[in-house]
């Protein structure tokens, strides 16, 4: 891939996490969860993502290619941390024939098909580190 459109590429995706970055901070603070052990565990996690997505998408957005790698780490954790429980309750839906609980999972888990694809897509970028990244 040519090395400006793998530049374009990466500051695209910067600039969607620097945006998802408060978005999922919000979602871990609003949330419901009972125990307050667990509420503040999700909340620390969450806020390092958040920090880590500001950090590596500003990064992008100033064309550094070393952000390439943290943004492919955010997009899989992403990407798990939807479809993976998503994917445990079709399985436990199908298993005791809730058919109606198992069609929610399934949208829980295609919410994570978005941050696989950028993930992807980051990991088939060539950012050559070396070489300056030309502006514009």
């Amino acid at each position: 891939m040519e090395n400006t459109s793998a530049v374009r590429q990466l500051r695209k995706v910067g600039a969607i996490w620097i945006v998802l970055a408060p978005i999922g901070w919000l979602m871990a603070a609003i949330s419901s969860v009972k125990d307050d052990t667990t509420y503040q565990i999700q909340l620390g996690v969450f806020t390092v993502g958040a920090i880590a997505a500001l950090v590596f998408g500003v990064a992008a957005v100033f064309r550094q290619a070393w952000a390439r790698l943290g943004l492919v780490v955010l997009s899989w954790c992403a990407a798990m941390l939807f479809s993976g429980p998503g994917l445990a309750m079709v399985g436990m839906s199908l298993w005791s024939k809730q058919w109606e609980m198992a069609l929610m999972a399934v949208s829980i888990a295609l919410v994570g098909l978005p941050f696989a694809a950028m993930a992807l897509q980051l990991q088939r970028l060539i950012i050559e580190p070396d070489r300056p990244i030309p502006v514009g």
